[in-house]
């Protein structure tokens, strides 16, 4: 009679390869190397802008909103 938590027969789990579907959307080093880069060569957009300045003129509750739209 095999009780218990590790007890019964052994055998080894088969580990299979993730799907695509798993992984497509998920970020490279590179893609986030050449976002950043962009990012910094042209700025940010203009509602990235404006959601980091709400913050600083302490309207945390509007910022928050904005984000959310």
């Amino acid at each position: 009679m095999a009780m218990g938590l590790i007890e019964g027969h052994k055998v080894t789990k088969n580990v299979s390869k993730l799907r695509h579907s798993r992984c497509c959307g998920r970020l490279t080093k590179h893609t986030r190397f050449m976002r950043d880069m962009i990012q910094e060569l042209c700025g940010l957009a203009s509602y990235k802008q404006q959601a980091m300045e709400l913050p600083r003129v302490s309207k945390d509750k509007q910022a928050l909103k904005f984000i959310e739209k």
